[in-house]
């Protein structure tokens, strides 16, 4: 390893080398100031020692080795990263970097189904602002994408640092849409169910989005080009702080939105009907962003050596699995089928009246498309319309 960065200009970092050789980091660089001050910083080897190892030192040791190891049991291959972070020795696994990749391929399969399944949504029901959506889910893909990538070469920096900022950023953008679904919910109804005015709703939950985000991108490309275990620890701790600002303003954003849909129902709102299904949607996929998260800010602070980021599964149950089933819930409850395409952050009703012509209902609180129909069939006049509309 020291050899290595005497030699090279462009070496692997120590957390590659922590990898290779299953310590922790910290302990090889604890080894590495050891053997240094051993021999004194001096690197530099003479010409007649290096024919001398060639020549004579390294044959005998190659010899003497096959001799002591020729009535010895075949070594058994053994996981010197597992045996590192769980405290014994596993039977090395030929078939888990096949199965991993595997897992890793059904994840991007997933998530491109996703991802077009938003696009066609979005050019549907023509909600351009939507467009985060298939963008989001396909920056997420790509996130895996590069971890197939990196699994023919473990030790590529660049598909890493790609990797960890998609992962980590990309459920930003499913927060964007949240927040901006609430917002334009609360404009649909009567302006006495928001405790705020909900134009400066979304704005306001967007710009913690956006801090947010930028705080993890920071640390994550600190985390991923880190030279030593410090570095790499300070990036963790600055996504810890991203992930966690992400985590209060979700944890408001979904106290604000228990808070207006108990008021609504409360008051049995005609209008709730309607976009149940919606703010339903909306409060569960948020809800998985939550919990993934939590998952992220335990992993950042166990640290890049601990066991949580030393192990594979969890990322794919606590992160992967949570950020697909939010995007599928969206899938399911798009905001699009609901949320009408006239809009405007001006219009804010104060009465029910108000309301119901803004979301194209009858003074009733019924569709209007409903009346006609009654007008249409039973030749109901006018006036008599609202009766014959409670009747049906």
């Amino acid at each position: 390893m020291v050899a290595s960065k005497f030699l090279q200009d462009r070496t692997y970092s120590n957390r590659a080398w922590a990898r290779i050789s299953g310590l922790c980091a910290s302990e090889l660089e604890n080894l590495e100031r050891i053997f240094l001050r051993t021999i004194q910083f001096n690197l530099v080897v003479d010409p007649d020692q290096w024919q001398w190892w060639i020549g004579d030192a390294l044959p005998a040791q190659i010899a003497r080795h096959a001799a002591d190891t020729k009535d010895a049991q075949p070594m058994v291959l053994r996981r010197a990263a597992s045996e590192n972070v769980l405290g014994q020795a596993l039977p090395f696994d030929a078939n888990l970097a096949q199965r991993n990749q595997m897992n890793r391929l059904s994840r991007h399969e997933s998530l491109d189904t996703t991802s077009l399944g938003h696009s066609f949504q979005v050019a549907i029901h023509k909600q351009w602002w939507l467009i985060i959506l298939p963008i989001g889910t396909f920056a997420e893909a790509a996130g895996y994408v590069m971890r197939i990538y990196g699994n023919h070469d473990p030790f590529l920096r660049d598909p890493y640092v790609a990797m960890m900022c998609l992962l980590i950023i990309t459920p930003c953008l499913f927060a964007a849409v949240h927040f901006a679904t609430l917002g334009r919910i609360m404009t649909l109804f009567p302006a006495r169910f928001s405790p705020f005015k909900p134009v400066i709703i979304t704005p306001f939950f967007v710009t913690i989005d956006v801090a947010s985000l930028v705080i993890q991108g920071i640390g994550a490309g600190m985390s991923g080009t880190a030279e030593s275990a410090d570095d790499a620890h300070s990036g963790s701790m600055i996504v810890v702080g991203g992930v966690a600002l992400q985590l209060a303003g979700y944890l408001v954003f979904d106290a604000l939105f228990v808070y207006f849909y108990l008021h609504v129902h409360k008051e049995n709102h005609p209008l709730v009907e309607r976009y149940r299904p919606l703010m339903v949607g909306i409060f569960s996929s948020s809800m998985l962003i939550v919990l993934r998260s939590i998952y992220r800010v335990i992993e950042m602070a166990v640290g890049w050596d601990g066991v949580i980021n030393s192990t594979e599964w969890p990322l794919y149950v606590f992160d992967s699995t949570f950020v697909w089933l939010a995007v599928v819930a969206l899938n399911i409850f798009h905001p699009g089928a609901y949320l009408p395409k006239k809009f405007s952050w001006k219009v804010l009703p104060q009465t029910d009246e108000e309301a119901y012509k803004l979301n194209g209902f009858d003074p009733n609180g019924r569709p209007e498309k409903w009346a006609c129909e009654i007008r249409d069939e039973e030749n109901v006049p006018n006036d008599e319309a609202p009766q014959a509309i409670q009747d049906k």
